[in-house]
């Protein structure tokens, strides 16, 4: 796609580009919200539906996992049929499943339907990073991290729902909204996107994907990273609620404010920091993210009042909230453009897949020995992809 200018091609908010840009920020937002909810709302969905932690932390493994396997075959056929395409079969899978989640009534409906929202989301991500890509080159860590700062306010819209929700004593409310506003973001990419929606069998060409990855020692090395920080990212947020209402003894309420603050500070920082990457180099900003991460994560675990957790989720999100739009925006560069989606697929698929196994270890774990030895576990995971960006930066 052929650029002008950054300031009259590449408007975040004029325009065709701020048209497509402002639909994907919606339904990042409130698919955001359906996901992430789920984690404050964790301890009464195990009340309700009498499961242990360790059954709850399948279930968000499953969620994980599933979009984990939706991202190669989305970013290929984003490549062979057409981004609209994959843009409106993501959605439409993601509004069936929170549809379905608002009418679960016990564990074996909850993980279909969590799964299904996993596949929505599988296949929907890698065409609107592929979209974004094309829409914005100069602007590019500026667009993304926008759209990772609609994430966390995603986080923090979860929150305050959650408390709201749980006032009223009725969780799967929470997702009747979020399926309501994602359907109207399908109606937005019929009627905005320039592309048209195309139909046809297509090889996935799963061993040519693999070869490029493996072959390539730069992206193998990107890969391992995205891999221990998924599994962080997704063992955290999933909960960090839970561990600050059972461990440390807070009521749910503060949980759920204090994971709310997690997305706040995210939401600020994110933009900031995607902004700092285009003209710093992204890798380069990026080895700090891991690194704030770890300290902040490690005042969580000793803090033992509310003000020290606080500080210590400030932190933390400042780390791991900024880590996403930095090395997303590294990682396109590092790709062929030819076979773009289906590698960035492909590498969605391989480090979010490893990643969902975050919160099955987190309820295993606890339920073996703890909170403090899971999370402890996460500090020394956010160390080493410190290391390991630290040797991607001086490859480059």
């Amino acid at each position: 796609m052929a650029l002008e200018t950054a300031g009259s091609r590449e408007s975040l908010i004029r325009g065709y580009s701020g048209r497509m840009f402002a639909t994907f920020t919606m339904v990042t937002l409130f698919g955001s919200l359906g996901r992430l909810v789920l984690s404050p709302l964790l301890p009464t969905i195990i009340a309700d539906l009498e499961i242990s932690r360790a059954a709850a932390g399948v279930g968000l493994t499953v969620l994980w996992a599933f979009t984990a396997l939706a991202q190669f075959p989305g970013g290929r056929l984003s490549d062979a049929l057409s981004r609209k395409t994959m843009l409106l079969a993501g959605l439409g899978a993601n509004v069936v499943g929170f549809t379905m989640l608002a009418l679960s009534d016990g564990y074996a409906q909850l993980v279909v339907s969590l799964a299904i929202v996993g596949v929505g989301t599988g296949l929907f991500i890698p065409a609107k990073y592929l979209v974004l890509t094309e829409l914005f080159v100069e602007r590019r860590g500026r667009a993304f991290g926008v759209n990772s700062a609609a994430a966390e306010i995603g986080g923090v819209l979860a929150s305050v729902a959650a408390v709201a929700v749980l006032a009223l004593g009725a969780w799967r409310v929470t997702f009747v909204p979020v399926a309501g506003i994602l359907l109207l973001g399908i109606l937005a990419f019929a009627v905005w996107s320039d592309e048209r929606v195309t139909l046809a069998r297509t090889r996935l060409d799963v061993r040519g994907t693999a070869r490029r990855l493996v072959g390539n020692r730069d992206l193998l090395l990107l890969l391992v990273t995205f891999s221990l920080f998924s599994f962080v990212w997704q063992g955290v947020t999933g909960f960090l609620p839970d561990f600050l209402h059972v461990h440390k003894e807070f009521s749910q309420t503060f949980a759920s404010n204090a994971f709310a603050v997690l997305f706040v500070v995210a939401a600020i920082v994110t933009p900031v920091v995607g902004s700092l990457g285009d003209r710093l180099g992204h890798a380069r900003v990026g080895v700090l993210t891991p690194l704030v991460g770890s300290v902040g994560l490690g005042v969580i675990i000793l803090a033992g009042d509310r003000v020290g957790v606080l500080a210590g989720i400030a932190v933390l999100a400042s780390g791991i909230g900024s880590f996403w739009p930095l090395l997303y925006a590294h990682l396109m560069d590092a790709l062929p453009d030819q076979d773009m989606g289906g590698d960035f697929g492909a590498t969605r698929t391989v480090f979010m897949g490893l990643g969902s196994l975050g919160p099955a270890y987190v309820g295993v774990v606890v339920d073996v020995s703890g909170y403090v030895t899971a999370f402890v576990g996460f500090v020394g995971c956010l160390l080493v992809t410190t290391a390991l960006l630290v040797a991607i930066v001086r490859s480059a």
